[in-house]
């Protein structure tokens, strides 16, 4: 257990750090192309803000549909998109190509900073930024007593870190591929770990409730199935959010009713005071006649 949240916390600290040195190394090798005019980066903040967006709309809708394997193989195909040019870039190196991109992006700069930003970073910059929620739901279904909002300190510490070490030791002691390179390699970290624990959450999954005759509550106040086997996986159950959390109590009915009862007991109460004060009274009169 113990283990696990470390894996969870180191991969979230991971991810908001990667994700925060990102923005500053893509835009700064868009300056060679586009030079560094303040509407090229506010451009590259737009963008940055779209893909987060994307990013969220992306853990709710894998949270809610409950497909964890999709991250990882996801996580995967991004690796492939980075390690790509550097592959290429080193195999044409060795045969003493060089190659140089002629494109005038003059006329649509701002479109040229979407597609080339889109292109080489926006796949890995919406996994990244997804991390933080989606593990907070894959936490919560594997470890049922723990807090998950811890990850989100966790992610914050990791990027003001990020905004800190940038300007102050990593961009003046680091060359542009040296930063990529240690970036790389930093991201298939992240990936090797995205993929195990994508597969130790996929093996908490979603049932549909079997009959009410089939389960036994056991000491621990969980519900089993009498014949001591597993539920089956069911593809077509999916989380609704807000409804896991809630109760089947309504707590205003059950506060109305409660002062009802407690009416009801004075009444008794005091019928039987006056039942009891009556036979007295009774008893007295009956022993006087007598």
């Amino acid at each position: 257990m113990r283990s696990m949240r470390v894996v969870y916390g180191g991969l979230t600290f991971l991810s908001a750090f990667l994700l925060f040195t990102m923005e500053p190394m893509a835009a700064k090798q868009l300056l060679p192309l586009l030079g560094g005019s303040s509407a090229v980066w506010i451009t590259c903040l737009v963008f940055f803000q779209a893909a987060l967006l994307v990013g969220y709309l992306y853990a709710h809708w894998l949270a809610r549909q409950a497909r964890i394997r999709v991250h990882a193989w996801l996580a995967m195909a991004a690796l492939v998109v980075l390690l790509a040019p550097i592959a290429m870039y080193s195999a044409l190196g060795v045969l003493g190509v060089q190659l140089q991109l002629n494109w005038d992006v003059s006329a649509h700069p701002v479109s040229a900073i979407f597609a080339i930003l889109g292109a080489t970073i926006g796949l890995p910059f919406v996994l990244l930024s997804a991390t933080s929620p989606l593990f907070q739901v894959w936490w919560t279904r594997q470890m049922q007593d723990a807090v998950p909002y811890r990850l989100f300190g966790v992610s914050n510490a990791g990027s003001l870190l990020a905004l800190a070490m940038y300007p102050t030791i990593i961009e003046p002691h680091l060359s542009l591929a040296a930063q990529r390179s240690c970036w790389v390699a930093a991201f298939l970290v992240y990936t090797v770990g995205s993929v195990w624990l994508g597969d130790k959450a996929a093996r908490h999954p979603l049932v549909s409730s079997p009959p009410e005759a089939q389960l036994v509550r056991g000491s621990d106040g969980l519900f089993r199935l009498s014949g001591g086997g597993e539920a089956e996986a069911d593809g077509n159950v999916t989380l609704s959010s807000g409804a896991l959390e809630g109760s089947n109590v309504n707590v205003v009915e059950a506060m109305v009713d409660m002062i009802s009862l407690s009416r009801q007991f004075e009444t008794h109460m005091k019928l039987l005071q006056n039942a009891e004060g009556n036979a007295q009274r009774a008893s007295q009169l009956l022993s006087i006649s007598g």
